[in-house]
């Protein structure tokens, strides 16, 4: 048996360690949080900056006649890249058919396709509808990646009486 002495240094040496390893994965997971966190805030920053281009990158498309329905023509800018982000790997194909008889509800189906040879990180794709009684409204799915040769498929459905323009676009990160 040890002595009391003997004892209360054993207990505190093995107290002192666990109190070490402890503050270590501690000090560890808060360090792993923060990166995490920071990440977060850096994807905000980049969609931040992104939008606040938009109304101005959006004046430089061309716009094209999509259908007329009930005496109404819907327009849509042509579904391209906006121009200060020019990446030609990326293509956009928009599908939009009604969803009701009396078209009051539109689907919109956007395929979006890596072409290239690269996976693409952090892509976002905008789409702005302009309704004649509230404004412009935004939609945003933000994506990861997208591998190359893969196509991805999103629905969105859309109100139409009062929808007269769409605005649709995949922002992809500015490169250096």
């Amino acid at each position: 048996m040890l002595s009391r002495p003997m004892l209360f240094i054993t207990l505190t040496i093995l107290l002192i360690t666990v109190i070490a390893i402890s503050t270590h994965f501690i000090s560890s997971s808060y360090s792993s949080i923060s990166n995490e966190i920071n990440k977060l805030n850096n994807k905000i920053d980049y969609i931040d900056t992104r939008l606040h281009n938009i109304t101005r990158e959006l004046e430089e498309l061309k716009t094209i006649t999509l259908n007329k329905t009930r005496n109404k023509t819907t327009i849509i800018y042509k579904p391209i890249i906006i121009p200060c982000s020019q990446d030609p790997s990326i293509s956009i194909n928009v599908k939009i058919e009604n969803i009701t008889d009396d078209g009051t509800l539109l689907k919109f189906r956007v395929y979006i396709t890596n072409n290239g040879n690269t996976t693409k990180k952090d892509l976002l794709l905008v789409i702005i509808t302009y309704d004649e009684q509230e404004g412009y409204k935004t939609t945003i799915k933000y994506i990861d990646e997208i591998e190359p040769g893969i196509t991805l498929r999103f629905d969105f459905t859309y109100t139409q009486p009062t929808i007269t323009r769409y605005y649709i676009c995949v922002l992809t990160p500015n490169k250096p």
